[in-house]
């Protein structure tokens, strides 16, 4: 779907405020999503890195 069906269907229904509305709400949707996936992935990389570390300290303490 994405940003060319928002653009396809804002066209088609001629900037009505129902199809204002819609796309706001997907616009905010579509920015959520991403911020979370951005967040999950920030959150996996540290996980990653701190396991890392603790491994690392484990092997040098062994």
């Amino acid at each position: 779907f994405g940003v060319l069906g928002l653009w396809v269907t804002i066209y088609r229904w001629g900037f009505s405020p129902r199809a204002v509305r819609l796309g706001k709400r997907g616009l905010a949707v579509g920015s959520l999503a991403v911020c979370v996936s951005f967040a999950s992935g920030w959150l996996r990389l540290g996980l990653m890195q701190h396991h890392f570390r603790v491994g690392a300290m484990v092997l040098l303490a062994g």
